[in-house]
């Protein structure tokens, strides 16, 4: 990831990854991990994940080797994973977007909530 890109991961967000659901139906989740990343509020229409338009209104960049790390780099398992943003909500994950250096390594990861 380019430095100044890095400079800009000036917020955290925890991510859960789901691990089971008990005997009454709630789902439990791994311990949290906290990422740097970088929150920006724009509103705008989406496709989501099964192809529907949706709105976004919040856009996560993460550096493609947190996103790795977390999970936050795979459309097939995002809706596995909880996102808490710092104001404490939990907002669905709508959609993620990776972008790739022209190496083909993956340099960061839009996420659409």
């Amino acid at each position: 990831m380019d430095k100044q890109l890095e400079r800009m991961l000036n917020h955290q967000i925890s991510v859960e990854q789901y691990e089971h659901t008990d005997g009454r139906g709630t789902k439990k989740y791994s311990d949290p991990t906290v990422v740097p990343c970088y929150i920006t509020g724009n509103v705008r229409m989406i496709r989501d994940m099964q192809g529907d338009e949706v709105v976004s209104s919040l856009s996560i960049f993460l550096s493609g080797t947190d996103a790795q790390q977390v999970g936050l780099d795979d459309t097939g398992a995002a809706h596995r994973l909880r996102i808490t943003l710092p104001d404490g909500r939990q907002p669905p994950i709508l959609n993620l977007h990776p972008y790739y250096s022209y190496r083909g390594h993956l340099d960061y990861v839009e996420v659409s909530l």
